[in-house]
């Protein structure tokens, strides 16, 4: 944590006065880049944003999260009944379902991009399942699986383009991490992997 990698400053005192500031639930992951500098990663969390005050992505994504988990749950409980013909192909859902599941997929990346991971694979594990529960498992939920997940990914896309024909975004692609993160033993001169209890230390400060 920030701060807690070094040695206390003298002189001691009974009240802590280095990680009682709640700023510092938001910063508690520490990277360096490839020549050794130090990079402040943001690891803002929900509950953070409420107390600021800060309309962050990962908060006003929430509405569209809970409405994913309930489009799945529809489909998952038989919802959205229907038939839809790609070339010769069937798609078990009506059209205004498929439109709509497009949309909130679509939704969610327009919101918070990583969110879409977590959505699509609810809804199309959903409509998987609510087509074995019809028709048990056999190959053809593979076959399902593309049918539907393939056609709702363009059509999200689709439904957003004017967002992603101006998008530009921060991230400058995979590059490789040469470097750990420093734990306990780096205050004996030792440079180790983040230890459990730092790692539970993270969890608790966010939930």
């Amino acid at each position: 944590m920030k701060e807690l990698s070094q040695p206390p400053f003298f002189p001691f005192q009974w009240q802590p006065d280095r990680y009682l500031w709640w700023w510092r639930a938001s910063r508690v992951i520490q990277d360096y880049d490839m020549v050794g500098g130090f990079r402040e990663v943001i690891d803002e969390f929900p509950f953070f944003s409420f107390l600021l005050g800060d309309l962050h992505p990962h908060m006003l994504a929430i509405p569209f999260s809970l409405l994913a988990i309930a489009v799945a749950l529809n489909l998952y409980l038989g919802g959205f009944r229907g038939a839809i013909n790609f070339f010769g192909a069937r798609l078990h859902i009506n059209i205004p379902g498929f439109l709509f599941s497009a949309l909130v997929i679509g939704g969610l990346a327009f919101l918070n991009t990583w969110d879409i991971l977590v959505g699509a694979t609810l809804i199309v594990a959903a409509y998987i399942f609510w087509r074995a529960n019809e028709d048990g498992w056999r190959w053809d939920r593979i076959e399902d699986l593309f049918l539907f997940a393939l056609p709702l990914g363009i059509i999200s896309i689709v439904l957003y383009f004017p967002f992603y024909f101006g998008f530009s975004s921060q991230a400058g692609g995979l590059l490789p991490q040469l470097h750990v993160s420093h734990s306990r033993n780096a205050l004996m001169g030792h440079v180790g992997h983040t230890t459990v209890s730092h790692f539970w230390l993270f969890d608790l400060s966010v939930c």
